[in-house]
């Protein structure tokens, strides 16, 4: 396999679902995902991201309902996307990861379905949440690897 055809092709068909964020798919290629667990980000914090981004919607307009400016656009993820991972990094919650055996649990998870489901990349795991490199195989879609 060419190592460069698991990257995004911008001139193949594109499967674009918008819920919080724009989820763009394609058959075969690599996908960077994250999860965390439901306590890395406070409470106190999660609600003041809620009325800021309200703020920001009622000021600018919704960026997934309409085309904002470069800048604004550059605004809004460090607002909403770049403070949220710092908060994440910080380390909140319960980080149950940081335990030996759910680190295990975890790492032989990832390693489950490679080969029959997805080509698995590089993965780091930290206290409250994962990051993984995951290319599903043909005929599978990443719903379906992140379901399994």
């Amino acid at each position: 396999m060419d190592p460069l055809s698991l990257f995004f092709d911008d001139h193949s068909v594109v499967d674009i679902r918008k819920r919080n964020m724009p989820h763009w798919r394609q058959e075969g290629k690599l996908y960077f995902v994250t999860w965390r667990q439901a306590d890395s980000i406070p409470a106190v914090k999660r609600q003041q991201l809620q009325r800021e981004r309200e703020a920001f919607i009622q000021a600018y307009g919704d960026p997934l309902k309409q085309h904002l400016t470069v800048e604004l656009q550059r605004r809004y993820h460090q607002l909403f996307s770049e403070r949220v991972q710092r908060w994440i990094d910080a380390g909140h919650g319960s980080c149950v990861l940081r335990k030996p055996e759910a680190l295990k649990i975890m790492r032989t998870a990832l390693h489950h379905f490679q080969g029959t489901r997805y080509t698995l990349g590089s993965f780091a795991i930290a206290g409250n949440h994962v990051h993984v490199l995951v290319a599903p195989v043909s005929g599978i879609g990443l719903s379906e690897v992140m379901h399994s």
